[in-house]
């Protein structure tokens, strides 16, 4: 049986919003660089399904404050931005630092679903509900 290889340049090719001349690539790439001052941890990948999704994960504590070494232990957000724009996050465990995690502790910042005009839109809105995490935390 012969080995199938994906061609990475058609991969790549992916543009990110509809309208604009992005591709996904340069995309993720002006995330990550939105993301590294502010945060300890983040991973900014495409979509498994489709390569026009971009997933990002945010964390706010080192990878060595883990508990157990499990990143879903830590305060972290995971968000899809989507060819057309649009946002959302769509999973998160929020909690002001050195409490308790339960419910009613859940820090008060919600990320609405919203439509990005283009990628430094969606950078801007992303490092904006970054901020305001870090306020509470």
């Amino acid at each position: 049986m012969k080995n199938v290889k994906l061609f990475e340049q058609f991969v790549n090719e992916t543009y990110i919003f509809d309208t604009e001349d992005v591709d996904i690539t340069t995309a993720i790439e002006k995330i990550n660089r939105a993301l590294e001052p502010l945060i300890p941890y983040k991973n900014v990948t495409k979509g498994i399904f489709g390569n026009d999704t971009i997933m990002v994960l945010a964390v706010f504590e080192p990878k060595n404050e883990w508990t157990n070494g499990i990143m879903e232990n830590s305060n972290y957000f995971r968000m899809a931005i989507y060819s057309d724009g649009k946002m959302e996050v769509f999973t998160q465990s929020l909690y002001a630092k050195n409490v308790e995690s339960k419910y009613e502790n859940r820090l008060p910042v919600k990320f609405r679903k919203s439509k990005a005009k283009n990628i430094d839109d969606a950078v801007a809105r992303l490092v904006k509900y970054v901020n305001e995490v870090k306020k509470f935390y």
